[in-house]
């Protein structure tokens, strides 16, 4: 997972994520008086299935970090994601494929 981080996607990809699918906390633990980040965290992954493909172009759009982002950027994010999917499965990476896929693409 850390080589795909390093090298397949994006620079500051977790972070970005993990900020653009966490869900609002203060209505649901408002009363509770404390934060929970791992539900807040799989709350914001389901809405991005549950809500459609809307809530899933939100993501990606905060991910790129921009309301109007280019054509490029969402591809090369897409593309990225695809592919650290896919190398995600595969034992036995051959590493010097996956990344050669995603130089081809700059």
């Amino acid at each position: 997972v850390a080589w795909l981080e390093n090298f397949i996607l994006p620079m500051g990809f977790p972070n970005k994520l993990r900020a653009a699918i966490s869900a609002d906390a203060f209505v649901t633990y408002a009363n509770e008086g404390q934060d929970k980040n791992l539900e807040r965290f799989l709350e914001g992954i389901a809405d991005t299935g549950r809500r459609g493909p809307k809530e899933a172009l939100r993501v990606l759009y905060e991910i790129v970090g921009d309301d109007q982002p280019q054509a490029e950027e969402l591809l090369d994010l897409v593309f990225r994601l695809s592919v650290a999917s896919d190398a995600f499965f595969v034992p036995n990476l051959d590493r010097d494929r996956y990344l050669r896929r995603v130089e081809n693409i700059e």
